[in-house]
C-alpha cells in the first residue's frame, strides 16, 4: 500500500513531462496560435465588423431575444442536417424572424435539441452498460457533432451569417459516424437492425438525389439566384441579388421591382437605396434614394459618387466635386471617382489637375479600358485628338468590345480627316451592339462624306427599328432634304417638334429646309426659336449664327446678318462658311482691307474652295488698280449646307 502511495506522484509527473515533451500537441498549440496570429493581422488587431442585415440577433437589445434566437439557431442547423429540404445560398435579411417571446412555438424545437444533448451526453458518461471505451468512443463522436459548431453559435464570438451551410460540413461528419456507429451496436438483433439499415439506405439515397438536385441550382449564377427567391422569398437579400442580375442583363424593370421588394423586407439597406436610384428616370427619385443610402451609411462611397454625377448633369459641379471627394476619401482605389473628378476639373478649365487625375487613375489600374477611354475623352476635348486617338486604341486593346471607346475613336478618326477607318470602327461597334446611336453616327459620316444614297438606306433601316429615336429621324429628314425630298422631310421634323417644341437641331433643320424652298419668314422664325435655346457662350451654335445671318443676307438686312457672322466667328473662329460671307458682306460695302482678311481666314481654312479664290480674285483685281471700288463686281456667297 505504501509502496503504492509513493509511486502514484511520479507516475503523475512522468505522465505530465510525457506531454509537455510530446510533439504532437506542441504541433497542435503551435499552428492554433499561427493560425489566431494570422487572422488577427488580416484584421489588422481589431474584430471584424457585422452590420444588423449579416447577423439581426446581435443587434437586439433584449438578452433573452437573444438567447431564444442563438438557441433556436441551433435547432434549425441540427433539423438541416436530418432534413436538408429547404437550402439556401444565403439567410440573412428576415429569412428566419426573430424570437422575441418564450411563447413562441419554435422554443420547443430548442428544447428538444438541449433535451437530446443532455440526455446523450449523461447516457454516455454514466450508463452502466456501456463499456468505458464505447462511451468515450460515442463521446467524441458526439463532440464531432458539437464542437466544430460551437464557432458560428454566438455563444463566444458574434459571427457574421444567420445560418451558414458551410459550417455543417465537420458536423455532418461526427452525424454520420454516429448513425453508423449506432447501427453497428444494433447488429445483434437482426429485427433493429435491419430495421436500421433499411433506414440509413433510404436516407443515403435521399440525400444523394438532394445532391444532384442542388446542383443544378449551382450551375450559374442565374440559377443560384433564382433558386433562393424560391427558398427565402421573405429574404431581402435573395431579392436584392436577384434584382443586381437582371440588372446586369439589362432588364430594368425587372430589376427595379426587386430592388423595391428588398427594400420592403428590409428598408435599411443602403445598397438597394442605391442601385435603385441608379436605375430611375425620376430624378427627384433617384436622389431621394441615394440621399437615403448615405443617411443609413454614410460610407457608402459608391452612393456618393452617384449623387454627386446626378448632380454634376443638374450643373450642381460644386457639390458634386464635394462628393466626389468624400468617395475618394473612403475609397483610395475608387477609380471611377477619380475620372468623373477629372471631368469636373476639365470643364472648370483646370486641365493639368484633371489630367493629373486621369494619369494617377491609370496607374493604380493599368488594365481599365474605362480609364483609358476616360482619358481619351479628356484629351479629345482639350484638342489633342492624335493622341486621344491612341488612348481610344489602348482600351480597345484592353477590351475589344469596349464599344464606347470604338465609338470615341471614330469619332476622333473623323476629325482628322481618317473616314474610312473610322467607317470600319462604327461598323465593328454596329457588330457588337445594334444600339441606334451607332447607326446614327455611321449615318453622320455618310452624311458629312456626301455619301447619300448609303446614309438614305442606313436611316431607313433606322427609322424602321428605332421609330422613337429622336436624332435618328432628325438626320433621316438631312438625308432627305438633300435628295430634294423636302415634304416627307418636313414631316419627320414636324413629327419631332410636336414631341419636343425646344428640340434645338430640328428646328434648326427646319429652318434650312423652309429656306431651302424659299419660305425665307418661316425659316427666320424656326432659326430664331433655335438661337433661343442656346446659351451665349456655346460653340455648337457658332454654326445656328452662321445660318441665321445667311436667312438675313437673303433678306438683304446686311448690317444684321454681319453681326450673325461675326458672333458665329467669335464663338467657333475656324467656321469658314461665317468668315467668307462677312466678307461678302464687307465687298459689298466697300470695306475691301476687311473683305480681305476674312477672305484670307477662310482660304487658311477651307483653300480648296473655288467659290472663295473667285471672290479674292475680284476683290484683288479692284485694289491692285487702285480704283476702291470693291463693289463693282459682284462677289459670290456660299451657303452653309
Amino acid at each position: 500500500m505504501g509502496t503504492t502511495r509513493l509511486e502514484t506522484p511520479k507516475l503523475l509527473i512522468k505522465k505530465g513531462l510525457f506531454l509537455l515533451t510530446d510533439p504532437i500537441l506542441w504541433t497542435t498549440v503551435l499552428m492554433f496560435l499561427m493560425l489566431v496570429a494570422f487572422r488577427i493581422w488580416m484584421l489588422q488587431g481589431s474584430m471584424p465588423i457585422f452590420s444588423e442585415e449579416d447577423n439581426p440577433a446581435s443587434f437586439s437589445s433584449s438578452l433573452l431575444t437573444r438567447f431564444y434566437m442563438y438557441s433556436y439557431l441551433a435547432a434549425f442547423n441540427f433539423w438541416m442536417l436530418l432534413n436538408p429540404s429547404t437550402l439556401s445560398y444565403d439567410w440573412q435579411m428576415g429569412s428566419i424572424p426573430l424570437v422575441t417571446s418564450i411563447f413562441d412555438v419554435r422554443n420547443v424545437a430548442s428544447l428538444l435539441l438541449f433535451l437530446f444533448l443532455s440526455v446523450s451526453s449523461l447516457q454516455l458518461l454514466c450508463a452502466p452498460s456501456l463499456k468505458k471505451s464505447e462511451a468515450n468512443t460515442m463521446l467524441m463522436y458526439l463532440c464531432i457533432l458539437v464542437l466544430p459548431f460551437l464557432p458560428a453559435s454566438n455563444i463566444f464570438i458574434t459571427v457574421g451569417f444567420v445560418v451558414a451551410e458551410r459550417v455543417l460540413y465537420i458536423p455532418s461528419i461526427g452525424f454520420c459516424i454516429l448513425i453508423t456507429y449506432g447501427l453497428r451496436k444494433l447488429r445483434n438483433s437482426s429485427r433493429f437492425y435491419w430495421m436500421w439499415q433499411s433506414c440509413t439506405i433510404i436516407l443515403i439515397v435521399l440525400f444523394m438525389a438532394r445532391t444532384v438536385i442542388r446542383n443544378k441550382d449551382w450551375k450559374s449564377r442565374e440559377t443560384l439566384f433564382t433558386s433562393g427567391l424560391t427558398s427565402v422569398p421573405h429574404n431581402a437579400k435573395v431579392h436584392y441579388n436577384f434584382a443586381n442580375l437582371q440588372k446586369d442583363l439589362g432588364n430594368f424593370d425587372t430589376a427595379v421591382e426587386h430592388y423595391r421588394m428588398a427594400l420592403s423586407l428590409w428598408p435599411n439597406h443602403a445598397s438597394a437605396h442605391n442601385n435603385l436610384g441608379t436605375l430611375l428616370s425620376d430624378t427627384k427619385e433617384a436622389e431621394h434614394h441615394f440621399k437615403l443610402a448615405l443617411l443609413i451609411n454614410s460610407h457608402h462611397p459608391r452612393a456618393l459618387f452617384n449623387l454627386a454625377s446626378l448632380y454634376s448633369k443638374q450643373g450642381r459641379t460644386q457639390v458634386s466635386q464635394e462628393l466626389l471627394q468624400r468617395a475618394i476619401e473612403l475609397d483610395k482605389e475608387f477609380i471611377e471617382a477619380y475620372s468623373s473628378l477629372a471631368t469636373i476639373y476639365a470643364e472648370e478649365g483646370k486641365l493639368d489637375e484633371a489630367e493629373s487625375l486621369h494619369l494617377k487613375a491609370l496607374s493604380m489600374d493599368p488594365n481599365n479600358a474605362d480609364s483609358f477611354n476616360n482619358y481619351g475623352t479628356f484629351l479629345q476635348k482639350s484638342g489633342r485628338v492624335e493622341e486621344a486617338v491612341q488612348q481610344y486604341r489602348q482600351a480597345m486593346r484592353l477590351q475589344p468590345n469596349h464599344t464606347v471607346a470604338i465609338v470615341n475613336a471614330a469619332r476622333s478618326l473623323r476629325a482628322l480627316k481618317n473616314n474610312r477607318e473610322a467607317e470600319e470602327l462604327y461598323k465593328r461597334a454596329l457588330s457588337i451592339n445594334s444600339e441606334p446611336k451607332i447607326m446614327d453616327n455611321l449615318g453622320v459620316l455618310y452624311i458629312s462624306a456626301g455619301r447619300i444614297a448609303e446614309a438614305n438606306k442606313l436611316y431607313k433601316e433606322l427609322h424602321e427599328k428605332y421609330t422613337d429615336y429622336v436624332e435618328g429621324r432628325v438626320h433621316f429628314a438631312q438625308v432627305l432634304m438633300q435628295e430634294r425630298s423636302f415634304q416627307q422631310a418636313e414631316m419627320l421634323l414636324q413629327s419631332v417638334i410636336q414631341e419636343n417644341n425646344t428640340h434645338r437641331d430640328a428646328l434648326h433643320q427646319l429652318s434650312l429646309l423652309y429656306s431651302q424652298v424659299n419660305r425665307t419668314t418661316e425659316a427666320l422664325e424656326h432659326i430664331l426659336k433655335s438661337l433661343n435655346l442656346c446659351s451665349s457662350s456655346e460653340t455648337a451654335c457658332a454654326q445656328l449664327h452662321a445660318d441665321h445671318g445667311d436667312i438675313l443676307k437673303d433678306l438683304k438686312q446686311w448690317e444684321d446678318a454681319a453681326q450673325s457672322y461675326k458672333m458665329a466667328i467669335q464663338l467657333d473662329p475656324k467656321l469658314s462658311h461665317a468668315h467668307v460671307n462677312l466678307a461678302v458682306i464687307n465687298h459689298l460695302q466697300g470695306e475691301c482691307h476687311q473683305a480681305l482678311r476674312h477672305y484670307h481666314e477662310a482660304y487658311m481654312l477651307d483653300p480648296d474652295n473655288q467659290l472663295l479664290h473667285e471672290n479674292m480674285r475680284k476683290l484683288k483685281l479692284h485694289l491692285v488698280d487702285g480704283s476702291g471700288a470693291c463693289d463693282s463686281e459682284q462677289p459670290a456667297t456660299c451657303k452653309s449646307r
